[in-house]
């Protein structure tokens, strides 16, 4: 926790450090998750229900590891998917934020937080 924390603050910051070296372990490395897109980043983790829906035509899956995120976690059934597109959108800015700069932005921290807040309540 202490070293997501230290390497990722703005992802740490908007989800929490679990979920970010959650993320980073799944991706390899921070030049990679800060090169990956916002729609891979919401279902990382969530491979075996992706392969259910490319061969089976099943629903597709809203979200992976930042399902554990209580943002998501405790959303609404209906407000889950839209939750976790806004909060991997956030998240994907945070990688960027913190592989090239490296220091927490604060106020891309309170807008982000207003965003992911105010898609929880939609509806």
């Amino acid at each position: 926790r202490e070293y997501a924390s230290k390497i990722l603050p703005n992802m740490s910051a908007l989800c929490g450090p679990l979920v970010s070296a959650r993320l980073l372990a799944r991706v390899g490395s921070r030049s990679q998750l800060a090169r990956m897109p916002a729609a891979s980043l919401q279902v990382l983790g969530a491979g075996p229900s992706l392969f259910t829906h490319l061969s089976s035509g099943s629903d597709p899956p809203k979200h992976g590891i930042i399902y554990q995120y209580k943002g998501v976690r405790h959303a609404k059934r209906q407000l889950r998917g839209r939750v976790s597109r806004v909060l991997a959108c956030q998240l994907a800015t945070a990688a960027r934020i913190d592989y090239y700069r490296g220091e927490p932005d604060e106020e891309f921290l309170r807008k982000a937080s207003e965003k992911i807040a105010k898609a929880g309540k939609l509806l």
